[in-house]
Parts: C-alpha cells; sequence; structure tokens
C-alpha cells in the first residue's frame, strides 16, 4: 500500500492539509502559495491535485475560519484548559490556536498538517502566541505558522511588478508619496484603517486598480525567489519557507 501523499498505483493520493484562517480571501492567498511552493518542489504530482488537498473541520469545506472554532469546540464537547503555556503566559492568539489544533485534530479523520494563517496583531505577539499553542500540542502531524506582517495584503504586495505604463506611473507616485517602495517594505505600511496612506488595503487597491485578478497575479506569477527576498520581513518569506520544510516532504512517493 502506498503511503499518504504519495503514488498507490497509478493514482496521485495527496495530504489531508487543514487550513484555518480569517476569510475567504486568506484562504486562497495562503493556500494559492503554498501551491506555488508544491508546484516547484513536487514532481511526482499532478499540479491540479493539489488543489485537493485542503480542507476545515472535514473534507466538505477547503478551510475553517478562526471565528466558527469556538462554536465548534462546544457542540464537540471539547474543554480546553486556562491559562500558561508550558509556565509562560499567553501570547495575542495561543488559546484560539490551541483550540484550533485540539479541534481538528478530534475530527473523525484527523488532517496529517495543519496551517494557520492570521494576520499579525498591533503588539506583535500574535506570531508568538501561535507558536506557543504548536510547542504546546507536540502533535505527530506538522503545524505551519503563517502570520501576515501586518497584514494579507502585504504578502500580495511583495508580488508587484508593473505590467504596463499605467502601473508603472502608480507605482512611482506612491513611492513618492510613501517614501518608500511598497513590495520591498510593505512590513512598514501599518495604518488599518483602508482609507489611511499608509494602509497596505490601498496601497494594493491602486496599484491594482482594485482588480482581483491582477491581485491574485501578485501572488501566482511572481518567481518565488523573489516573494521570498521582498517577504523576508512580512512574514512570508518564514511561510513560504515552513510549507517547503514541513508540508513538501508529505508528498513522497510509495515504494
Amino acid at each position: 500500500m502506498g503511503r499518504a501523499g504519495g503514488f498507490r498505483g497509478d493514482e496521485a493520493v495527496t495530504p489531508s492539509l487543514a487550513v484555518v484562517c480569517e476569510g475567504p480571501a486568506d484562504e486562497r492567498t495562503g493556500c494559492g502559495l503554498a501551491e506555488r511552493v508544491f508546484c516547484d518542489k513536487v514532481t511526482s504530482v499532478a499540479p491540479q491535485s493539489f488543489k485537493d488537498c485542503w480542507r476545515g473541520v472535514d473534507t466538505v469545506r477547503k478551510c475553517v475560519f478562526w471565528r466558527e472554532l469556538k462554536g465548534i469546540a462546544r457542540l464537540k464537547g471539547i474543554r480546553l484548559p486556562h491559562g500558561h503555556f508550558e509556565g509562560e503566559p499567553a501570547k495575542s492568539d495561543a488559546a484560539a490556536a490551541r483550540r484550533a489544533l485540539r479541534v481538528l485534530m478530534a475530527a473523525d479523520a484527523p488532517p496529517q498538517a495543519v496551517v494557520l494563517l492570521r494576520d499579525e496583531d498591533r503588539d506583535g505577539q500574535r506570531r508568538q502566541g501561535l507558536e506557543q499553542a504548536r510547542r504546546e500540542a507536540r502533535l505527530a502531524v506538522a503545524v505551519v505558522v503563517g502570520v501576515a506582517n501586518p497584514m494579507r495584503e502585504s504578502w500580495v504586495l511583495a508580488g508587484f511588478d508593473p505590467q504596463n505604463d499605467g502601473e508603472q506611473s502608480r507605482l512611482k507616485s506612491l513611492c513618492r508619496e510613501l517614501g518608500l517602495d511598497p513590495r520591498e517594505k510593505s512590513h512598514l505600511l501599518r495604518a488599518r484603517h483602508d482609507a489611511d496612506k499608509n494602509s497596505p488595503k490601498r496601497v494594493l487597491r491602486v496599484l491594482t486598480d482594485g482588480y482581483l485578478g491582477r491581485e491574485e497575479s501578485c501572488w501566482q506569477d511572481t518567481a518565488l525567489d523573489t516573494l521570498r527576498r521582498r517577504g523576508k520581513e512580512n512574514g512570508l518569506a518564514d511561510y513560504l519557507n515552513e510549507v517547503e520544510n514541513d508540508l513538501v516532504p508529505l508528498f513522497s512517493t510509495s515504494s
């Protein structure tokens, strides 16, 4: 019998990867970026099969949202401890991540890996909190943490390269306005209100002219090396590296 994540005869077998995220846009971006890594590193599986890996609490949905987990835990009767994590005070979202891992691993068919996707918080402690829960859980399956600093749009900005004169003009204008290149320094765009000058959401909207397809091309088409270089400070490089180190090996080939 082939191992999960490899081939069984002529049939490609992909691992079951549970995703916890904030909303549909985060699911599209986080999973899409992971699929880029899979396509780059895994040659034994058809690229279309990578889209079949993702799940939420069950395999009906492609992800589960953070806001849903408290209710799911209550319905399943999952009781969680309160207080410290291995003797340390809980950082931001540590308790939420603890709940997510307990809910997912209590599923009838637990996943073979978990991906926790989140925007960073104002205190910059959300990644620390997710890592606290990951260490405490000591799961036999991989837990990948992806924290966008300060938000998902920062990861998308890292992949923007002008495709025509209009985009080139908008990029130059924004660089003058902001005093920085938003592709290289997206982690410094920390305004939370969508209309503020330093909001990653506003900057991305201006660059892409509000076109979703153009936004998606930023992370679908830009070279992974470029995304890693520009994403050293916004959490993207860390996420891509965890995907490569912890998820790619799940697509092993049966002997």
